[in-house]
């Protein structure tokens, strides 16, 4: 089985990061702990498997069908499959507006 390497990207650091600090404010900073960690532990199984993941349903009106994405408990990450390697675009709480979110992303 090959194996491809995993990149995140600032902007996934990012959310990875408000994600963290809102758990830490909002519930403890236990949780905020389990939760980053959960996130990242399901970003480095995409080396192995990176296929695996669906098409996000949201960029259907687009017709995208270069993102993929895992579900990590209410979390949704995003990611592409290049030569180089998987890329990690974006992580979010699957409860947002994530058609806005996703189209404010690609856009940058």
């Amino acid at each position: 089985m090959t194996s491809h390497a995993v990149h995140v990207t600032t902007e996934a650091e990012n959310d990875i990061d408000a994600i963290h600090e809102y758990l830490s404010i909002n519930e403890s900073t236990e949780r905020a702990h389990r939760v980053a960690n959960g996130l990242f532990d399901t970003i480095e199984t995409l080396g192995d498997m990176p296929a695996r993941g669906n098409f996000p349903k949201e960029l259907d009106y687009l017709g995208r069908r270069d993102i993929r994405e895992l579900h990590c408990g209410a979390y949704r990450i995003f990611y592409q499959i290049e030569e180089r390697g998987v890329f990690v675009i974006a992580v979010a709480d699957g409860r947002r507006d994530m058609r806005e979110f996703l189209r404010r992303r690609l856009e940058r």
